[in-house]
């Protein structure tokens, strides 16, 4: 047995934004993440730190969720905590989420590394775990030649984020599969259902356009459950409001359940249609069909690339506009595309799943790589070319 102790610390938004919203997509990829590291990295110690944006508090929170102990810092005390207590570790996993948004320049900068005294440094080891940006990466050259010339290892989501890269010079990254698609759940046996049973889980601002589909939609074949996803998103505002607006009709899940116990309750639908990015990953690897409604840009959508490597780009719901599009154009486009998709819900097939899936396990095996590499315990490794 390896007598080397490795001091592991996971950093990022594993509490989504802020202590208390907890969303389910950023527990997932911590639970993910620990798991693989665990597995491969003998006599590995594991810390996480999640950010959070709203406390005004200057102190580190800790808290138990889902089996993980995570200490909350606030946004503000980001680069201090890099400077000093994570500079103790042997490594650092950072991410992965949508960690490299504009927002994060300011209040998150120690997910940029933005410290001239650690850029200064050789040690800990950094390594950034299928990390996310929407906005433009033009004009911020400088922070990811930073980012690229103090870490040994960087995985974005998506292909379209890396060629971004590449054309500001950055060329040590990989794209990545999302690791939460390697998530093995316990199984969920489904109610035996009068009629199949339609989950619906949607962001305030495509409430009124939901709306409006539904009322028009023939949705007599079906039971449908409205159900709260994340307070990031303020689901419950608008389960409350399709409770006003259908009434007995349907029935609503207001309350928020915890991130495990809501990918579970996905699992016992019968058709899952969800906005959001990690509520559609729920649905493929609990082997649901699903209707994703996408509110990205097609061209560089975290969605295209989730479905791409399935042939499901395209079996979308997309309310983000086309060139040239009115508003009443995009609606009536995506009235046709959800009846077409409700009817006809695709389902992710289990050998394109699996080739998936090898591809994560190989992003946990270089990681490990990496890590044990720089700590001694393996001859030297390349793992990005």
């Amino acid at each position: 047995m390896n007598s080397i102790k490795t001091k592991i610390a996971m950093i990022g938004m594993y509490g989504g934004y802020y202590r208390g919203d907890y969303n389910p997509g950023c527990i997932m990829i911590c639970l993910k993440t620990r798991y693989e590291l665990k597995k491969r990295i003998e006599n590995c110690e594991i810390d996480i730190f999640a950010i959070d944006v709203k406390t005004k508090s200057k102190e580190i929170v800790k808290e138990h969720k889902d089996g993980l102990d995570i200490n909350f810092f606030p946004a503000g005390e980001g680069i201090a905590l890099l400077e000093s207590v994570l500079s103790q570790y042997d490594a650092l996993v950072i991410g992965g989420d949508v960690i490299w948004s504009e927002d994060y320049e300011k209040d998150g900068k120690i997910f940029f590394l933005d410290s001239a005294s650690f850029l200064a440094t050789k040690k800990p080891v950094v390594l950034f775990n299928c990390v996310h940006r929407f906005e433009s990466v033009k004009t911020k050259e400088h922070l990811f030649h930073n980012i690229e010339q103090r870490s040994k290892y960087i995985a974005v989501r998506t292909e379209f984020f890396k060629n971004e890269l590449h054309k500001i010079g950055i060329d040590k990254v990989k794209a990545i599969p999302d690791p939460v698609l390697d998530l093995e759940l316990k199984k969920v046996e489904k109610k035996a259902n009068r009629k199949p049973l339609i989950g619906i889980s949607v962001s305030l601002k495509l409430c009124d356009p939901l709306i409006a589909i539904l009322k028009n939609t023939d949705l007599s074949q079906f039971d449908i459950c409205f159900y709260a996803y994340s307070r990031q998103y303020d689901n419950h505002v608008t389960v409350m409001k399709m409770r006003s607006v259908f009434g007995d009709k349907f029935s609503y899940v207001v309350e928020y359940k915890d991130p495990v116990e809501t990918f579970e309750m996905i699992a016992g639908f019968d058709i899952s249609v969800s906005d959001t990015y990690h509520g559609t990953i729920s649905a493929i690897i609990q082997n649901v069909p699903f209707v994703c409604i996408n509110t990205e840009p097609l061209i560089s959508s975290r969605i295209t690339y989730l479905l791409k490597p399935f042939g499901l780009e395209r079996q979308i719901v997309s309310a983000y506009p086309e060139a040239g599009e009115n508003d009443a154009e995009t609606g009536n486009r995506c009235f046709q595309e959800f009846n077409q998709l409700i009817n006809n819900p695709p389902r992710v097939d289990s050998e394109d799943l699996r080739d998936v899936k090898k591809i994560i396990q190989q992003h946990f095996d270089d990681m490990a790589d990496v890590i044990k590499e720089s700590t001694g315990q393996l001859a030297n490794v390349s793992v990005i070319g």
